[in-house]
């Protein structure tokens, strides 16, 4: 599989660029049919009443705006097979937090990686991590941390990452 990692640009939130495809694998669920979790995804609410389907390029670009303004960076995998070419076929988020109480250090959260459906076992996540760990050291980050689903917790030993403390989570 030929692929290029790069960063997200806005003109990636287009209709099928294949970004909001692609971020359809992180829905929880505990079927795997695909089309299933397309149809949960869409309904997912993003705000006033809008669904992922609905939602417009206005928002989207509002959207990567606060991302980037927050100093978040989305980094992306792009096809560069024949029929495929030009596709998002994998993305992760980064993150990043100064920190106080370590004299201003940096830490970097790593957030909603994901390869597209049908995608998977292609190395693409990997190459996407080894792309935020390369950045993560280029800003002298001392930590990387995420939460995952526990049946992924595998798959993050294997790139390094081990359990430490716990997460909790609120919906406000």
């Amino acid at each position: 599989m030929k692929f290029i990692i790069r960063e997200l640009t806005k003109n990636d939130l287009k209709p099928g660029k294949g970004f909001f495809r692609t971020l359809a694998n992180l829905v929880e669920t505990k079927e795997n049919i695909y089309q299933r979790r397309m149809k949960i995804f869409k309904k997912i609410k993003v705000g006033r009443g809008a669904t992922i389907k609905s939602m417009s390029y206005q928002k989207r670009l509002k959207i990567f705006k606060e991302i980037k303004k927050g100093h978040g960076i989305v980094f992306i995998a792009v096809s560069q097979e024949k029929e495929t070419k030009g596709q998002i076929i994998g993305t992760v988020k980064f993150i990043r937090d100064r920190k106080f109480a370590r004299g201003g250090a940096l830490a970097a959260h790593l957030e909603d990686l994901v390869t597209r459906k049908g995608y998977e076992c292609q190395g693409i996540a990997k190459a996407l991590w080894s792309e935020f760990l390369k950045r993560a050291r280029k800003l002298g980050c001392y930590k990387i941390i995420l939460d995952c689903p526990r049946e992924q917790v595998p798959f993050y030993r294997k790139l390094g990452f081990h359990e430490f403390e716990i997460c909790l989570r609120l919906k406000p």
